[in-house]
């Protein structure tokens, strides 16, 4: 039904023309062959007499020898250079995803703008900073502010096509809480927006604030013109934003220092 090259990376296959009414099975297969186009690289080799080992040893005071071979005689080897095993498998759970005619293919978010002053501001000492001071109660806010901008792809069925379509598009946070809300109408097959979040709980990397990976959700739901729910689509995202110039990489416009690389799929730090 499909084929994908590349792992690390999610992939789709439509199978409605596959599907029939009693039980399915569905099979996915990897192979982690390498070769001089793959990520990473490797090179199968075709070996033919090299697996027969000789070897001798001393049994009560006689000498014997003898012969092992580790493959069958003429066999194919994948050799490669990297310092690690080349590992293959299904890290990530297989859905099975049934949509409408109409449907939401995809879902980009980008944080644009960062705007950090108040509570959020300070590298790792959350630090504040007085607004007013009154009745000798210091008082302390978060003015801290995002601006993301979204495109949303679509795909339109037959009866939908030609009529008008809004999208709905709310970020959440981690307590369910709304934090920003905006409707935008459909241009043909893509909605395109901006959501000004004030008071933004920013994501961080782990060892720079004590919550790091702070995650919302964009919700979006994609209504016709009777506003009726066609369809809808969640996605988790963290409101940051990472540069770098010739003094370093920043993560929400602090320097970050790399503390380690090439964690793998099953470590339980990636965020």
């Amino acid at each position: 039904m499909a084929a994908h090259e590349g792992g690390h990376l999610p992939f789709e296959a439509d199978v409605s023309a596959h599907v029939q009414k009693h039980e399915n099975c569905i099979t996915v297969a990897v192979n982690n062959t390498l070769f001089n186009h793959s990520i990473p690289q490797g090179e199968v080799i075709f070996n033919t007499n090299d697996t027969e080992r000789s070897f001798f040893i001393t049994f009560m005071c006689k000498k014997k020898h003898f012969y092992f071979i580790r493959y069958p005689r003429d066999y194919l080897a994948n050799t490669y250079t990297f310092d690690f095993f080349n590992y293959a498998g299904i890290h990530r759970t297989v859905h099975l995803i049934l949509q409408p005619a109409t449907n939401i293919r995809d879902l980009t978010v980008h944080t644009t703008k960062l705007v950090r002053v108040g509570e959020d501001l300070g590298h790792g000492l959350g630090k504040k900073i007085k607004i007013s001071e009154l009745l000798n109660n210091v008082i302390f806010f978060n003015f801290s502010s995002a601006l993301l901008e979204f495109e949303i792809d679509m795909e339109l069925g037959s009866q939908t096509a030609s009529r008008p379509l809004q999208c709905l598009v709310v970020l959440q946070d981690e307590d369910a809480q709304t934090k920003a809300a905006t409707q935008v109408d459909a241009v043909q097959t893509t909605c395109k927006g901006k959501l000004e979040v004030r008071a933004a709980k920013l994501w961080w990397p782990i060892g720079s604030r004590p919550q790091p990976g702070y995650r919302h959700t964009v919700r979006v739901g994609l209504y016709d013109q009777n506003l009726t729910l066609v369809d809808s689509y969640d996605l988790k995202f963290g409101i940051r934003t990472v540069t770098w110039d010739n003094d370093g990489l920043f993560v929400n416009q602090e320097p970050f220092y790399l503390k380690g690389i090439g964690r793998h799929e099953d470590s339980d730090v990636i965020q």
